[in-house]
């Protein structure tokens, strides 16, 4: 354990880190997630969760263009309307809900979860040492391909 991380422990921002812990804990722990939140559905694809988002007319916390382009790392269904909603219940009814299917697109999750991490580490080296103590890295090597 780096002790440069210590005293994030004790302070405002180690008491958020320890509820994004627990918070990152249950999702990795879960067999699948089914939301129409992308802060919820990022982890879950870092995690190697299978994911079910629901794309609704009016997703929660703003503009539906901010999911553009990450629909290809979940399995993603249409809810905008009642022709795509009787669509996407005959396909949530043939869905494998025992055994879950992965989530596609491994390699652009990958990809993306490579730059995500170096562009944070890059703009606050401290966080470094705070993933490696909550294990999120390996060892303060950024270019894990956990």
């Amino acid at each position: 354990m780096s002790h440069k991380a210590w005293p994030y422990i004790h302070s405002p921002f180690g008491r958020s880190m320890k509820a994004v812990n627990l918070a990152l804990k249950f999702y990795a722990q879960a067999r699948l997630v089914i939301t129409s939140r992308l802060h919820a559905a990022m982890p879950c694809v870092g995690l190697k969760t299978p994911v079910i988002f629901l794309r609704t007319e009016e997703l929660p916390g703003g503009a539906a263009g901010r999911i553009e382009g990450l629909d290809q790392l979940w399995h993603t269904y249409d809810v905008t309307n009642d022709a795509k909603t009787a669509e996407t219940t005959e396909l949530l009814r043939r869905f494998n809900w025992t055994s879950p299917p992965f989530n596609p697109n491994k390699q652009m999750a990958l990809e993306l979860k490579k730059k995500m991490l170096n562009h944070i580490f890059h703009e606050s080296p401290q966080f470094i040492s705070v993933a490696t103590m909550f294990g999120w890295i390996k060892n303060g090597t950024k270019d894990d391909d956990q």
